[in-house]
């Protein structure tokens, strides 16, 4: 579970968190970054988010992909050809993190699964999974003890300490079976394309696809160079 504190991530707008995935992505709950409806965010200045590390480093990072009905959110580094100083922060961060382990795995329709909860003021809390949704893009989590504001956009994981969801919402009193709540199930919720980058990174050697640009420039700079006489 030390991988999900150490790859764990404050949102600085609006509060939350968010956490690294194989393939550069921080994964987030929706109503944790800065979103517009009026398609402003297809330009990169408007989808900028800022990310604050645990070494306490704030980087600047994209809106990938945003999903406000099932309230998740995918962000990643920006473009290096206009931000490479701000790329290569983030870079350096996925590089020096190893990245949350991902469930890419259906669960079965009507089973109750075991679940823990990292929260940004309680550590772990231990809870329980179930699907009311045929499609198993949310799942209803059930905690032992409350999910305060400001864990938002926090890793949910099974007990292999894989990623199953995000914090999304709970309800402020209990019910008989303890704090419930709702969260987008991963494997389900995110779409192909997102998904599939996390398998392929996780694939290889479970670190991220992506290179530096001080890197590309150095293989150029090979591919030109003409060998010895």
């Amino acid at each position: 579970m030390l991988i999900v504190e150490a790859a764990t991530v404050d949102l600085t707008k609006k509060g939350g968190r968010g956490f690294l995935v194989s393939g550069g992505l921080i994964i987030t709950a929706a109503h944790c970054i800065e979103c517009k409806t009026d398609g402003s965010m297809a330009q990169s200045e408007s989808a900028m988010q800022v990310i604050r590390t645990k070494d306490g480093t704030n980087i600047q990072v994209t809106t990938l992909a945003v999903d406000l009905v099932s309230d998740w959110a995918v962000l990643g580094g920006l473009d290096a050809s206009s931000f490479e100083q701000d790329y290569e922060i983030f870079y350096n961060f996925c590089e020096a993190t190893t990245p949350v382990p991902v469930c890419l795995d259906a669960q079965p329709w009507n089973s109750e699964f075991s679940l823990r909860i990292w929260t940004h003021n309680k550590g772990w809390i231990e809870g329980k999974g179930q699907f009311n949704d045929p499609t198993q893009k949310y799942m209803v989590v059930v905690a032992v003890s409350p999910i305060d504001s400001g864990t938002s956009g926090s890793a949910i994981v099974n007990p292999d300490g894989k990623l199953i969801g995000v914090v999304s919402n709970s309800f402020d009193e209990p019910d008989q079976d303890g704090w419930s709540g709702s969260s987008p199930y991963v494997a389900k919720a995110l779409p192909v394309w997102i998904l599939d980058t996390i398998r392929c990174a996780e694939t290889i050697q479970n670190r991220k696809v992506i290179r530096s640009p001080s890197t590309r420039a150095k293989n150029r700079a090979g591919l030109r160079r003409k060998p010895q006489k």
